[in-house]
């Protein structure tokens, strides 16, 4: 099934670099790293991207954008739509991507990132090889890879068949000299154009890094809402570890010793955490990273809306704009988010391509927003719906902030793209049709709506807006009004047109507030505001009913006390409404908390609970409001630690003691302040246990560990120790030796010019004789590998082709050359006896050259590369009674070969016959076209095709009209100065609709009946025809008639016009125009 994917028009940050770039810096420092990101600009200038004559004439490009990454923001990606997204396209082509360098002399480990799907007809290649051995030039006619370059791409082989991003790495052993050339290679012949994710090549997070320090193995993460664990499996003595928050820089690197790293207080969001291991004090491995790690806390929020794989609270639902509920599931693929229809956006400061980059994805103030829907068409569906226990003391008004993005077709109603909000009672049904719900379709007229426009595509987006629904006001089915406990559904759904043209989607998020008034302001102000929930419009009124304001907060002095309505009017429908009241009181915070000690991990934790509020004081009256929190706190915790987290949980030293903690609780910004002071004792605790994993090679061993003085062999060996906190703690340690290897490899013989590969590493330039090679085993130990190689001869043929003179078949190649014992010429097999070959015309002509061990040599020349170029001249004028037509030619270019001329069925049906592989030559000027006896006059048509010798170069095909007009002697003359076209019964059966008179090729004007008087005598040196219309409306003319002179009768003719028509008497004769006696009148 084939589907269609609508593109917006912009990309932010994309970078193409055509073939003229060349890579200008081949140093680099080691570690080395590329996130193709806007710091590493720098560095861009010294990558290749699609290089050779015809890089910018592939369909498919690397190009450095954003709509990929595996880290940050950006990546390189193979793209056939500039940057739009990392989708291949239609076509064959080759291209490559590389990087020179020059690293000391020693063994690296390269490695990168990738993710690439291809299909069977496309692929991802990567390799690493000197630089002057590679020649990489992108193609547009073949997606082979060279053959000097395939042995560098063995290692990997084929990166294919994943859309999630995985981790690859090659080895490399650098002389110190020579310059050595990282490469990527796209190849395709793809001709499927239903693939459903046609992810292209991509790569990002490109490392070089020193092979004798081994980076971590994998890192994982776990956290609750105030505290984030990371952990990773490594052996080096020391790492270095870093971490960002997404959007800012990465922390300053920390060094531990230990495979794990505690981070606390730290704010929700997206989270990327990297780890290097550090040898020797020196040489560091590359990273190993932890990408889009999410901190969230659903405890903070009275609805989580942003885990959509919650099965228990959450569904999501999707299919067509008018069954959107038919198939559940999420739609959330990692590669791209152009495919997904139920999406989290996590990052900040993200713009939406779809409004011209001006809408962001996550509103103000949130920490994350969800899109459902998508930008591509087909008349989709989708929908997700939440599961919600009501608390009416606390929450009960929801709160939806949502953005829209709609193509504005203008179709009706019901067709139009759209996103709905339904409130549903625990059985599926509409809590209330009125104000249960809100229905937004696609209208710029309406406030906060704004239209972008490009290409054919009209998008009408609404900016982040707050829509509230009170729940308390809603009824159900059998009248009862909702109370705490009750379960609600929230369902959201977005629709494209229905006429599948059109797209929709909405970014949302959800949350709550309760249904009362707020009291700003504190102590003795001179004034005060009493504050509405947000997401409605709203009427506040004093006590005679009178509308004092329509802003969501409304001033007061703190001396009124009156009791003001406030009205709060749904912003989609006029129709639902509510009201709230409240008397302003003078409020003040209020500072309280409570702790718990809840130790783990041998830390000192201690998690502390806010009962901040605020308290109203009136006339001696005073009232705890335990429901409403301060703006903000301030902790300190007596040990130079502090945070303005509400509830925090806190590490004390591990000897323990008893510490000053202070709360204090601001409103107002600070105007108003309570603090309150409580001394926390804590008891000291200890570790309990440390694992080292150490890995040495055979041959060495670990000294002084325990009761043990040397340990050299695999095993698990423990130690009891007391840490400096007092605390008992046993430190295992698990030793793995490796192996050192030396190798003998069975002799071998190698071609010429053809690298020596062993063990994936390949050496270009191989001489004969001993091949002895030092260097690391797998583990990281030494390895000695010994093999006697054998370099055969190179073969270099000679190949001379001589064109063609203007004889045809006088082409001739002579092969030549040595080192060689057969070959193939286009397919065919010669022994090297065949070095003649004679009687071409042209053609490409491709060789392989083979030795009886299977080298070989490829070649390919071209012989008369000119297309054939014909130009047809004027027919000329063809009557009924010649034999043939005659078609003037001339060959610009090419050699001739075959003319083939086919006629349609009305031509075949009076007897043309189709000239089928005629030859000609380029002396031949004219094509003549045979004219059947029972042709008769008539428009026919043919098609002309000059066969081109060269299968690259096209046909050269001619539609051909060939008219067979009429003989002149259908024209006879009378007297002289009329000429007449004979009738039916005259002509040979003819009917004419219509008549023109030429003379001498030029129309006369007004000669538009059957014959043509012309005043004062026909010219008897000019020649007539006349053009005449047959009943379908086909005109043809006839072949020129001369008059002849007119010797006049004894009387002078007489013409008169009798009932309009012309009568000529002579001798007292009557004859029509035509020449025929008639009767008299």
């Amino acid at each position: 099934m084939s589907r269609t994917y609508m593109l917006c028009p912009m990309i932010w940050g994309l970078l193409l670099l055509g073939p003229s770039v060349a890579a200008q810096n081949t140093n680099i420092s080691v570690p080395y790293s590329m996130g193709f990101e806007e710091t590493d600009a720098s560095d861009m200038s010294n990558w290749v991207l699609n290089p050779g004559a015809n890089g910018d004439k592939c369909v498919d490009q690397w190009v450095v954008g954003d709509a990929t990454s595996s880290i940050g923001h950006r990546a390189l990606y193979i793209s056939a739509n500039d940057g739009m997204d990392a989708t291949f396209g239609v076509g064959t082509n080759i291209q490559y991507a590389y990087r020179d360098f020059v690293v000391p002399k020693g063994t690296y480990e390269v490695s990168f990132d990738w993710c690439c799907m291809g299909s069977a007809d496309a692929c991802m290649y990567a390799g690493i090889g000197l630089a002057n051995s590679l020649k990489l030039e992108a193609d547009n006619s073949s997606s082979k890879l060279p053959i000097y370059v395939e042995p560098w791409t063995g290692t990997l082989g084929k990166l294919q068949g994943n859309s999630h991003w995985k981790n690859a790495s090659l080895s490399l052993t650098s002389n110190g000299s020579n310059v050595y050339r990282l490469f990527f290679v796209w190849s395709s012949t793809n001709r499927d154009t239903t693939l459903a994710m046609p992810i292209g090549g991509c790569i990002d997070n490109v490392q070089i890094c020193s092979a004798n320090c081994a980076r971590p193995e994998v890192i994982t993460a776990r956290s609750t809402c105030d505290s984030l664990w990371v952990n990773w499996v490594g052996t080096s003595e020391k790492y270095s570890f870093e971490y960002r928050q997404r959007g800012k820089k990465w922390s300053t690197p920390v060094t531990v010793e230990k495979e794990s790293y505690l981070l606390e207080k730290l704010d929700e969001g997206l989270y990327d955490f990297r780890v290097r291991g550090i040898c020797n004090g020196v040489d560091t491995s590359a990273y190993t990273y932890l990408n889009s790690y999410i901190l969230f806390c659903p405890d903070r929020h009275c609805i989580d809306y942003v885990n959509l794989h919650d099965s228990t609270h959450v569904t999501c639902m999707y299919g067509s704009a008018s069954q959107p509920y038919i198939s559940r599931g999420v739609i959330d693929n990692e590669y791209s988010a152009t495919y997904n229809r139920h999406m989290v956006y996590w990052e900040p400061d993200r713009y939406d391509a779809c409004t011209g980059y001006k809408l962001p994805t996550i509103p103000k103030g949130e920490l994350a927003s969800v899109r459902l829907g998508n930008r591509n068409i087909g008349a989709e569906g989708e929908a997700i719906e939440y599961k919600y226990t009501i608390d009416l003391e606390s929450a009960a008004i929801l709160l939806m902030k949502y953005a829209v993005v709609l193509e504005d077709p203008g179709h009706s109603e019901n067709e139009q793209p759209r996103f709905t909000l339904e409130i549903l009672d625990k059985y599926g049904r509409l809590i209330s049709p009125t104000c249960g719900k809100a229905d937004f379709f696609a209208d710029s007229k309406r406030e906060g709506w704004h239209t972008y426009v490009y290409g054919n595509h009209r998008v009408t987006w609404k900016e982040w807006t707050t829509i509230g629904l009170n729940l308390s006001e809603l009824t159900l089915s059998d009248g009862s009004k909702l109370k705490t406990g009750d379960v609600l559904t929230i369902r959201l759904t977005t629709r494209d047109c229905t006429l599948e043209g059109h797209f929709g989607y909405a970014y949302f998020t959800l949350g709550c507030a309760a249904a009362k008034l707020y009291t700003t302001g504190c102590g003795d102000d001179v004034s005060m505001a009493i504050q509405a929930p947000e997401g409605f419009r709203y009427e506040w009124y004093d006590k005679y009913g009178n509308i004092v304001s329509r802003d969501r907060a409304y001033s007061i002095p703190p001396t009124d006390t009156t009791t003001y309505r406030c009205r709060l009017i749904y912003t989609e429908n006029e129709e639902c409404d509510f009201s709230l009241y409240t008397s302003a009181r003078p409020r003040f915070p209020v500072s309280e908390f409570a702790y718990s000690y809840e130790p783990s991990d041998c830390e000192n934790k201690v998690r502390f609970t806010n009962r901040g509020h605020i308290m109203t004081v009136f006339d001696g009256d005073t009232v705890h409001h335990y429901d409403e929190t301060c703006e903000s706190y301030e902790w300190d915790f007596g040990i130079g630690d502090e945070t303005t987290i509400t509830n925090p949980v806190v590490i004390f030293p591990q000897q323990g003691g008893t510490f000053p903690v202070k709360l204090r609780a601001i409103i107002s910004g600070g105007e108003c302040t309570d603090d309150t002071t409580v001394y926390v004792t804590i008891p000291a605790i200890g570790d309990v246990e440390k694992r080292i994993d150490t890995v040495i090679c055979e041959g060495n061993w670990i000294s002084n560990f325990g009761r043990y003085n040397a340990i050299a062999e695999s095993g698990i060996y423990y130690d009891s120790l007391q840490t400096v906190a007092g605390c008992d703690s046993v430190v295992i340690l698990d030793l793995k030796v490796h192996p050192v290897h030396k190798t003998y490899l069975p002799d071998t013989t190698i071609c010429a010019e053809v690298p020596l590969c062993i063990d994936g590493e390949c050496y270009m330039h191989a001489t004969s004789g001993s091949f002895v090679r030092f260097r690391q085993n797998q583990y990281g130990c030494d390895s000695t590998i010994w093999m006697n190689v054998t370099v055969l001869d190179s073969i270099l043929p000679t190949v001379d082709i001589q064109e063609p003179a203007d004889k045809q078949g006088t082409g001739s190649i002579t092969i030549g050359g040595k080192g060689y014992d057969y070959f193939y010429m286009n397919g065919e097999r010669y022994d090297s006896t065949h070095t003649y070959f004679t009687g071409y015309d042209g053609g490409i002509f491709e060789f392989e050259f083979f030795n009886d061990f299977g080298c070989s040599v490829l070649y390919t020349d071209t012989m008369n590369s000119e297309c054939l170029q014909v130009r047809l001249g004027e027919t000329g004028l063809t009557c009924l009674g010649e034999t043939e037509f005659v078609v003037p030619f001339v060959v610009d270019s090419g050699i001739p070969t075959t003319y083939t001329l086919l006629f349609d069925s009305l031509a075949h049906a009076v007897g043309f016959q189709d000239i089928v592989a005629q030859p000609y030559t380029k002396q031949d000027t004219a094509l003549a076209i045979p004219i059947p006896a029972g042709a008769t006059p008539y428009i026919y048509k043919a098609q002309l095709e000059f066969h081109n010798i060269l299968s690259e170069c096209p046909q050269q095909v001619f539609d051909m009209a060939l008219p067979l007009n009429f003989p002149s002697d259908i024209i006879f003359q009378r007297w002289g100065d009329v000429l007449s076209v004979y009738g039916t019964d005259y002509n040979g059966g003819y009917t004419f609709e219509g008549f023109q008179w030429l003379r001498d090729g030029q129309p006369i004007d007004g000669a538009t009946r059957s014959y043509y008087y012309e005043d004062g005598g026909l010219d008897m040196d000019a020649e007539y025809q006349v053009q005449v219309t047959l009943p379908d409306g086909v005109k043809l003319y006839t072949c020129a008639f001369t008059p002849q002179p007119y010797n006049a009768p004894k009387s002078q003719p007489k013409k008169v016009i009798e009932n309009q028509r012309l009568v000529i008497i002579i001798d007292g004769a009557r004859y029509n125009a035509q020449g025929n006696k008639i009767d008299k009148q």
